[in-house]
């Protein structure tokens, strides 16, 4: 596991095999392998942005992004997931998703 040197660790959050991981790389919490779980992460992590966040910006780098990373194992795609403005859903990063898994609703 390696940070991303450009996003601070309030706008990254890392899920491998379904767990959380620490800023350290370590194993945290359980935080769940479906889109109904990930899209509770998100809604609990990711601070809410509008415009007028960004309105006085001239251009926009890697460090305002915020950034959902997925790595190892399978997850089910139980629910829609949805990410708010200015976020990133990156796959593979450190270990490959083995699946992606499609409920039908």
């Amino acid at each position: 596991f390696e940070p991303d040197s450009n996003a601070t660790a309030d706008t990254v959050i890392h899920v491998h095999r379904g767990y959380r991981l620490n800023a350290d790389g370590s194993r945290g919490a359980w935080v769940g392998n479906t889109t109904s779980a990930l899209q509770s992460l998100i809604d609990t992590e990711f601070e809410s942005k509008s415009w007028s966040d960004y309105s006085s910006a001239s251009f926009f780098d890697a460090g305002q992004l915020r950034y959902l990373d997925l790595s190892g194992g399978a997850y089910t795609a139980d629910a829609t997931l949805y990410l708010p403005s200015m976020s990133v859903l990156r796959m593979d990063k450190f270990d490959s998703v083995t699946g992606l898994h499609l409920v039908a609703n």
